[in-house]
C-alpha cells in the first residue's frame, strides 16, 4: 500500500477496548464456517444468511470478553482479530 493511501476497513472481528466496550466483527472472506466461534461464544457469534459466522452486535458486553478472545485464539483462519 502506498503511503497516504486510504485502506478500506475489512469486515473483521476486531476487538477494541473503549472503556468497558469491546467491538467485534467477522471477516467474511476468511470465515470457513467451522463453527468454533459460534460454539465457543454463542452470546456473541451467530450464523448469517450466507452460513458464515458474524457478531450478533458490534458491542460485546464485558462479561463475554474472555469467550471472544478464546474464539479469536481458536479461529483456524484468523478471521477473528484482537488488538
Amino acid at each position: 500500500m502506498r503511503c497516504g493511501a486510504v485502506r478500506p476497513e475489512p469486515d473483521l472481528v476486531k476487538i477494541r477496548v473503549r472503556g468497558d466496550v469491546v467491538k467485534a466483527r467477522v471477516n467474511q472472506d476468511l470465515c470457513i464456517s467451522c463453527g468454533l466461534c459460534v460454539s465457543t461464544c454463542p452470546e456473541v457469534f451467530n450464523w448469517n444468511n450466507d452460513e458464515k459466522a458474524e457478531a450478533i452486535n458490534d458491542d460485546v458486553p464485558s462479561e463475554h470478553e474472555d469467550c471472544v478472545k478464546d474464539a479469536a485464539d481458536g479461529c483456524p483462519t484468523d478471521a477473528i482479530e484482537t488488538e
